[in-house]
């Protein structure tokens, strides 16, 4: 994946789900919610790479680059930086709304010279 990609993805993904992976129990976000709902880079781990005792708690980017299988789904360049702002953008923003992460992730898009098209079809449903 490259980072339009990562945000693509991780942009979709939150928009249908439409709140953060969040563990009551544990009163944390998580990769993978006890619910089932998955975080914005939670969503980019495959189910037979996912585990919970090595990756819950632990920075996105260093997950990344210490599991080789994992780290080799991403392209070369991938930019780390926009996959702990992702999972900033989740664990904050999508905390006090959908348009305050909306607005984020606009300004991520910027950052990171992506195109952040695929976030018009969340302010299209919610006219």
């Amino acid at each position: 994946m490259n980072n339009q990609e990562v945000f693509d993805t991780v942009a979709e993904h939150l928009m249908k789900q439409g709140r953060r992976a969040f563990d009551d129990n544990r009163g944390e976000c998580r990769y993978r919610a006890p619910n089932g709902d998955m975080c914005a880079v939670g969503c980019l781990i495959p189910d037979s790479l996912y585990n919970e005792y090595e990756m819950e708690g632990e920075n996105a980017s260093e997950i990344i680059e210490s599991n080789p299988e994992l780290r080799f789904l991403f392209d070369k360049d991938i930019s780390l930086d926009l996959i702990d702002c992702l999972q900033a953008a989740h664990d904050h923003d999508l905390l006090m709304s959908m348009d305050s992460w909306v607005y984020t992730m606009r300004y991520l898009a910027k950052k990171h010279k992506l195109n952040d098209a695929i976030l018009d079809e969340y302010e299209e449903a919610d006219k």
